[in-house]
């Protein structure tokens, strides 16, 4: 016998979207009125060095030289 889900996929998603929706504008009201720039997190970057094959920014000093450049801290 199968048995329902006490929540729906739909509703969690859109619930969801709904939490992340609000705390994004919570978020943009607490910057401070001055300051024009904007900063993102990249929690994806890998940094290293392949046997075969040459990278261009595969120095750490390069690679956050190009990251800060577009405002990823």
């Amino acid at each position: 016998m199968k048995t329902r889900p006490l929540l729906h996929r739909r509703h969690f998603l859109l619930g969801a979207l709904g939490v992340i929706s609000v705390a994004g504008l919570g978020g943009a009201e607490a910057a401070p009125s001055g300051s024009s720039t904007s900063s993102f997190i990249d929690v994806n970057v890998s940094l290293s060095r392949w046997p075969l094959r040459h990278l261009l920014l595969d120095d750490t000093a390069a690679l956050v030289a190009k990251l800060r450049s577009h405002g990823v801290t």
